[in-house]
């Protein structure tokens, strides 16, 4: 099970636990009330465990997505770098994720932005207590296909500086994208491609514009200053 499903579950455990624990004016009751787990979307074979799955997500519901995305037979499929903002209806809950998107931030808000980092299919999930049972519902994304181009983001536009070389190269360099660099001097002004640049001894600005067929371009603008 994902390290994000596992500290989703113990966070709502707790709260089952301290709530059963506040009942009928303070009386223990975890002795004799059924207990709460989840183990990967099934349910606990004996008596002793119960676990509701809500039929459809109306716990919760995507707002938007920040970024690249294609919308293939019913499915929308966000790219690599894209972020999805979604929002609960309720407060008692926490999100969870695959290894495919990461959480930005704080996974116990009503409100959560995630970004997606890798091809591979994945799910976004909604973890929530009540009446004592955890529901949770799932949104799964398909693997990104092949034929939809993969875009870039503003990482592959990063740049480091060699001082003894006069290198400048993009570090997160992907053959699938256009590199185009623009070098600017007080003499001239010139156009290259590829995954780096050499510099002359002149005061040098240096954008560096990465893209895709299909994508939105990303631009990054440093100066450089080969002589000091």
């Amino acid at each position: 099970m994902k390290k994000t499903s596992i500290k989703a579950i113990t966070f709502l455990m707790l709260c089952v636990f301290i709530s059963s624990c506040e009942k009928d004016d303070g009386i223990y009751e975890s002795e004799t009330k059924e207990s709460n787990f989840l183990l990967e979307e099934s349910i606990v074979s004996d008596d002793s465990d119960k676990i509701a799955k809500s039929s459809n997500c109306q716990s919760w519901s995507i707002l938007s997505y920040e970024g690249e995305f294609t919308w293939i037979s019913g499915e929308d499929i966000p790219h690599v770098g894209t972020y999805i903002n979604a929002e609960a209806n309720r407060d008692n809950g926490v999100w969870a994720v695959s290894g495919s998107f990461k959480i930005i931030g704080d996974s116990n808000r009503k409100n959560v932005q995630v970004q997606r980092i890798s091809k591979a299919a994945g799910w976004l999930q909604f973890y929530y207590v009540s009446e004592g049972s955890i529901y949770y519902c799932t949104k799964n994304y398909i693997e990104i296909p092949d034929s939809i181009a993969p875009c870039p983001t503003s990482e592959h536009t990063e740049m480091s500086f060699s001082e003894r070389t006069k290198i400048v190269k993009a570090i997160n360099y992907d053959n699938d994208f256009t590199y185009q660099w623009l070098i600017q001097t007080h003499r001239e002004t010139k156009y290259r491609y590829g995954s780096s640049i050499t510099l002359g001894s002149e005061d040098a600005s240096v954008r560096l514009s990465v893209s895709n067929t299909g994508c939105e371009t990303k631009v990054n603008q440093r100066n450089f200053y080969p002589n000091r």
